[in-house]
């Protein structure tokens, strides 16, 4: 498709990357295979274009080039799969969402979340799921020579029951069985025996396997959430926490990542006091975001809950009553909150950046480019019927504007784009015989492609003029030695009692910049957020809104203000205390120490995964 000849001066002009930890973040999570930047994006297009064939020579080019350049940027889900044989095509989408209205919903997010897709998991109709009939014992074995037999400490060896088999259906079709044994009180056996070592290859998805181990501990803990509900239905907070052990099992030390929001009644107190037990935080209750659920006609005590984000930097809001007046079949969102869904729908994303066109003209064709693009996306065919066809009936795009602090704009401005998108949308169904899309617009968190761009995530102003910029690792990844010999500081993650993920720490500068999130005030943010809701983005704006102590009043005044044209919202303290932060704002005498001791021309190897844990900031882990 794209010819050698064209593809050769870029290929002389190399990779194109601002510092070590975008180059870390590409050889980690995108490259395949020791391929250049260029086999990257030629893949990822040919593969894409390649789905409707009447794609022109001339626009498989010109998206070629705008991708290289980094105007237009695939999700990292679409330059990690596209073009990639025996790929899973949920693999290819970015995130999903659920109802737990039956234990089956448990299974189905562990699914997606296995292949490295984020999930919201709404709690609001939890009083479907079944009664706990009776006490549950659950017997996990494994052979004494299994090399990770010590983690496991199983219960008996041999006799055979359920052996496990060493794919991403045999875990899902474990907790399958231990649930089933559970809400009907009858007893389990499972044999780990099959279950490949830590650290062996995993070779579809990429990256390296995690054992037994973490699939054990979320089988025991669902036993024991369960055992403890004899006679009766699950809490808010069991089924939270449920879900939040099939999180870390996913997370922990693997390739893959576990982006999880889970939505709560406005008035389940329980819930919303869930993240404030520390221990249970430390344990698991760190793998998800959590948020309320407005919809309508609540009285709300904005300023009580101001002072929980202030303490806890949760709960976020979800506006259900919002969203459902542009589309009234929605049911929950995606992990960082950008795009409502349909039960078990899926997010197809696409981001193009402003700042690195030339012109508005210039930035107009990127939009059209990446709608195309994203459009495209949504052909492949979904095994799950019911994923399916909410697909083929929605066809939902979520076409971004990334780096929105980076360049200036106007309402007129939005409008434009959105135009030249809608339309864009509308007359590419047509032409390819496909329903119009329901909605094309968000703003997307942007976490691991900012840092490829060079951008700020998503609608978020920089962090600082200087900041350490931490990044998770699995223990095992072959990248960690590599970056602790280029000096990179690592230490173990705090909020992993597996001990299988450690945290790098990259010094970044960007001086001379007008705004950063320490000179922001809240009623700033409120603005923009509310003009990207009511001229861009006709699905939603993921917004992290930062406020200082003393802001916390005007806060509450302008979320009680506002809310009315808000689809979504987080808020988060500026200081909010968390151990290893995301950001950590420095001065520039502590950058020039640090970067002093760091090699950022360093070689390094491509493989594992770096997790750019940051949700709570507003940018989104999910590659």
């Amino acid at each position: 498709m794209l010819s050698e000849e064209f593809l050769k001066p870029y290929r002389e002009a190399g990779d194109c990357f601002p510092n070590l930890l975008a180059r870390a973040t590409y050889l980690s999570k995108f490259c395949r295979n020791g391929e250049s930047w260029t086999d990257t994006v030629k893949r990822v297009v040919e593969d894409n274009v390649s789905k409707d064939p009447n794609v022109s020579e001339d626009e498989a080019e010109e998206l070629f080039d705008a991708i290289w350049n980094m105007r237009v940027m695939p999700p990292g889900r679409g330059l990690w799969t596209g073009g990639v044989a025996g790929m899973h095509p949920a693999a290819k989408f970015n995130c999903w969402g659920t109802v737990l209205d039956s234990p089956e919903e448990w299974c189905w997010t562990a699914d997606m979340l296995m292949l490295g897709g984020g999930v919201g998991v709404s709690l609001l109709e939890i009083d479907k799921l079944p009664v706990v009939k009776g006490f549950s014992r659950l017997y996990v074995g494994c052979s004494s020579e299994h090399p990770n037999v010590g983690e496991v400490q199983p219960d008996f060896v041999g006799d055979r029951v359920y052996s496990i088999p060493d794919s991403r259906e045999g875990w899902v079709d474990a907790l399958r069985t231990v649930l089933a044994a559970g809400f009907s009180g009858r007893d389990a056996r499972v044999d780990v025996t099959g279950v490949r070592e830590r650290g062996a290859p995993i070779r579809t998805f990429g990256g390296v396997a995690c054992g037994p181990g973490p699939l054990v501990h979320l089988l025991r803990k669902v036993n024991e959430i369960l055992n403890g509900a004899i006679g009766r239905k699950l809490t808010s907070v069991e089924c939270l926490d449920i879900t939040n052990y099939v999180g870390l099992c996913i997370r922990s030390g693997n390739v893959r990542r576990s982006a999880l929001i889970t939505l709560g009644h406005v008035e389940d107190q329980a819930f919303r006091d869930a993240k404030k037990d520390f221990a249970a935080v430390l344990s698991h209750r760190s793998t998800s975001n959590n948020s309320i659920v407005l919809q309508g006609g609540e009285v709300v005590d904005w300023d009580a809950l101001v002072r929980d984000m202030s303490e806890f930097g949760e709960p976020g809001i979800v506006n259900m009553a919002r969203i459902r007046v542009d589309d009234d079949s929605a049911v929950t969102v995606n992990p960082c909150a950008e795009v409502p869904l349909h039960k078990r729908e899926a997010c197809c994303l696409v981001e193009f950046f402003p700042s690195r066109c030339e012109s508005l003209t210039a930035a107009r064709r990127a939009a059209v480019l990446a709608t195309r693009y994203c459009l495209r996306q949504r052909l492949d065919r979904l095994p799950d019927p019911e994923s399916d066809a909410k697909q083929q009936a929605n066809m939902r795009l979520g076409v971004a504007i990334g780096g929105v602090c980076d360049f200036d704009w106007n309402t007129r401005t939005l409008d434009r784009l959105y135009l030249d998108v809608r339309c864009a949308a509308d007359d590419y169904s047509l032409e390819l015989g496909v329903n119009a899309p329901i909605a094309v617009t968000c703003i997307k968190p942007s976490g691991t492609i900012s840092l490829l761009a060079g951008a700020s995530p998503g609608m978020h102003a920089p962090f600082a003029p200087y900041y350490i910029r931490r990044a998770r690792f699995a223990s095992n990844d072959p990248m960690v030695a590599h970056l602790v010999a280029a000096g990179v500081p690592m230490e173990p993650d705090q909020y992993d009692q597996t001990l299988n993920t450690l945290v790098a720490s990259f010094p970044i500068a960007n001086p001379g910049l007008k705004v950063y999130v320490a000179n922001e005030t809240v009623d700033d943010q409120i603005t923009r957020l509310v003009d990207l809701q009511n001229h861009w983005a006709d699905n939603a704006v993921s917004a992290t809104v930062s406020f200082e102590k003393h802001e916390e009043g005007r806060l509450a005044q302008l979320l009680d203000a506002h809310i009315q044209d808000i689809k979504s919202v987080s808020c988060l303290p500026k200081a909010h205390g968390y151990t290893q932060a995301p950001y950590e704002e420095i001065t520039k005498e502590q950058y020039d120490s640090l970067v002093a001791g760091i090699d950022n021309t360093a070689k390094l190897t491509y493989g594992g995964d770096v997790l750019v844990d940051e949700c709570s900031t507003g940018a989104c882990p999910i590659r």
